[in-house]
């Protein structure tokens, strides 16, 4: 058997394995994936309102870090 035939063999074998894959996760699995979905999208929105409040407060206590450092700047030394 040559090494052309083997690989065309062992090809349409592994076309089979993951056909009958694909049918059992199409028969089983279509609604927990969509749900899996649903809420990695639910997740990614709270994260990236997380990450919208947490720029907020880091410009928030910028702001009070310059300010604390220009009245520290101003105060008399002595």
């Amino acid at each position: 058997m040559s090494n052309d035939t083997l690989q065309h063999e062992l090809r349409a074998q592994a076309e089979k394995i993951v056909a009958a894959q694909r049918d059992d996760f199409d028969a089983a699995g279509i609604e927990e994936l969509k749900a899996a979905l649903q809420e990695s999208r639910v997740q990614q929105v709270v994260l990236e309102l997380q990450n919208e409040h947490l720029r907020t407060q880091h410009q928030s206590l910028l702001e009070t870090c310059r300010k604390y450092t220009a009245l520290y700047a101003s105060t008399p030394v002595g």
